[in-house]
């Protein structure tokens, strides 16, 4: 069963101004794009305030609260540390060479990440990303 999301206009508005991916589209389309997005966003780290950060495929990050089976998504943050691309780089590597999460974490460790801490969810979202990149496609 597909999550059902509310949007508040103040997301809706936060989407609009911090994806310029979406200039082209027209009004009537944003609210649909957002939610796709939402339905493919993985969980990234704890709480921000009672709300829980997700992960968008376009580099954003929602935060929702849960009720009743119900994501209030009440804002859209540009979460985006100095090593999110190269901890995205590093999840891609990982997952097209099909590693095991314990040479995963080693490699984290060598390139200096720690795999408990900030790097560890943003590389675990990224890689959770592709694995439903991947389920969805087949």
């Amino acid at each position: 069963m597909a999550a059902h999301f509310i949007l508040t206009l103040h997301a809706l508005r936060r989407f609009i101004e911090r994806y310029p991916a979406i200039a082209d589209l027209r009004l009537g389309q944003y609210r649909r794009f957002l939610v796709a997005e939402l339905e493919r966003a993985v969980r990234c780290g704890g709480s921000v305030t009672t709300g829980v950060r997700y992960l968008l495929p376009c580099g954003l990050v929602a935060v929702i609260v849960w009720h009743d089976g119900k994501g209030f998504v009440k804002t859209l943050l540009t979460l985006k540390p100095t090593n999110w691309d190269a901890l995205g780089a590093l999840a891609r590597q990982h997952f097209d060479a099909g590693l095991s999460w314990k040479e995963r974490t080693a490699i984290l460790r060598r390139h200096g990440f720690d795999p408990a801490g900030a790097a560890g969810e943003i590389y675990r979202a990224a890689y959770q990303a592709l694995e439903r990149a991947k389920w969805a496609a087949a």
